[in-house]
């Protein structure tokens, strides 16, 4: 699908002249630069081809300019990438996520926030090699200098809190680029496990130095709007609709390891009784959003049934988003509020029984095939009776007989 390879280090840093006369504005002394800092025109990245997800591997690469060559100045060089990769390389913005320079000063590269990935693709079998944090070294055709190690060290230390990885999941990497091909519109990085002994050496020396650190990133989010229905009538499933704001720092996803779920609250992951078979995940989390990501700022949309009870009545319900394993969204605890009016039809409540569970067969007979298990307390729809046995509705949409021994009309 691609071809055209090339190394990257012989590409990126081959500015023309008038790249090297652009200025640099702004600094962050002592931190990652961000891109705030740099007078990039924005106007020539693309964030719509951005993709995102939980990245599970650090990439470090060594770039170098072109044999003899050497830059006076990180600042000048950092922003003639990014002019660079987007006019020649073709990529829709800086390819990698962080970028270290010899001189011991450290940049954010591709904008998108957290989590962003970069457009990759590694010669592995590897996949969680895709998910990948991306972070170069620039030498400057100098030897990897003390400041750059420290500085590298830095950055993938605040990688490895960010993200709650450990330093095994540092790999040093060698990158290419393969340029687009056909319908294919943007590059691609190529990336490799090093095969460079000295790179590894120093990759291998700079981890050693590498910290997890407490740092100050949240889950948070704010309620819009929960819809409900104004007439719910006994035995009607009716469907809610939630809109919440992502006012944190990571993106909310609606699938994978890190998913975000509506899940039940107060007590939080409790199992609910109005929890609907065949359309919540478990009997404690109900639904992710219909948004593969929701990014910082944006607002997702939730839509979920609520199994109405047959007894007429008052009935509310917490809910609460949780992002998975065990990260509870701060702010976006909601209740579901309804009332249920009582329905033209008759009820029967299912006493207890030796087993615990009360068979339901799909005839009048003992004899018959079971269809499903209902259990003491359940309220069921009485559809007829047919001596010993009560045909009822066991479900939104199952029916079937039971044993009038254990049924008691309500």
């Amino acid at each position: 699908m691609y071809s055209n390879s090339a190394k990257v280090s012989k590409l990126v840093v081959c500015f023309l002249p008038v790249l090297l006369a652009l200025c640099f504005a702004g600094r962050v002394s002592g931190q990652i630069i961000d891109r705030d800092a740099i007078p990039y025109d924005s106007s020539l990245s693309d964030q719509e081809q951005n993709e995102y997800n939980r990245p599970e591997k650090i990439a470090v690469a060594k770039i170098s300019p072109p044999a003899g060559v050497q830059y006076g100045d990180s600042n000048e060089w950092v922003r003639g990438l990014f002019y660079y990769s987007i006019t020649k390389l073709k990529f829709s913005d800086i390819p990698f996520n962080y970028i270290v320079s010899w001189d011991g000063k450290s940049y954010v590269g591709k904008a998108g926030g957290y989590d962003v990935l970069p457009i990759v693709d590694w010669e592995s079998s590897d996949e969680s090699l895709n998910n990948c944090v991306v972070v170069v070294y620039f030498d400057n055709n100098r030897e990897v200098t003390n400041s750059g190690k420290q500085k590298l060290s830095d950055v993938l230390s605040e990688v490895l809190s960010i993200y709650d990885l450990d330093s095994s999941k540092i790999i040093a990497a060698d990158l290419s680029v393969s340029e687009p091909e056909g319908e294919v519109s943007l590059s691609k990085l190529i990336l490799n496990k090093t095969g460079d002994t000295d790179w590894n050496y120093t990759v291998m020396d700079v981890k050693r130095n590498v910290t997890k650190r407490d740092i100050d990133l949240t889950y948070k989010g704010s309620i819009v709007s929960v819809e409900v229905p104004e007439k719910i009538g006994s035995g009607e499933n009716f469907t809610v609709k939630v809109k919440i704001k992502n006012e944190g720092d990571f993106p909310w996803y609606n699938s994978g390891s890190n998913a975000a779920y509506i899940a039940t609250s107060d007590p939080r992951n409790r199992d609910s009784g109005l929890y609907v078979s065949d359309k919540w995940d478990s009997f404690s989390r109900v639904v992710t959003s219909e948004e593969k990501w929701v990014l910082p700022g944006e607002e997702a949309e939730f839509e979920f049934e609520i199994d109405t009870p047959l007894i007429a009545g008052e009935y509310s319900e917490k809910f609460e988003l949780l992002v998975l394993p065990d990260t509870w969204v701060g702010g976006t605890q909601f209740e579901v509020k309804f009332n249920v009016g009582k329905g033209d039809y008759d009820l029967v409540e299912i006493k207890d029984t030796e087993t615990g569970y009360l068979n339901v067969r799909e005839c009048p007979a003992l004899s018959c095939k079971e269809v499903g298990k209902v259990i003491p307390g359940d309220i069921l729809i009485k559809i007829e009776r047919n001596g010993n046995w009560y045909k009822v509705k066991f479900s939104s949409n199952k029916e079937g007989w039971v044993y009038g021994k254990y049924v008691k009309d309500i």
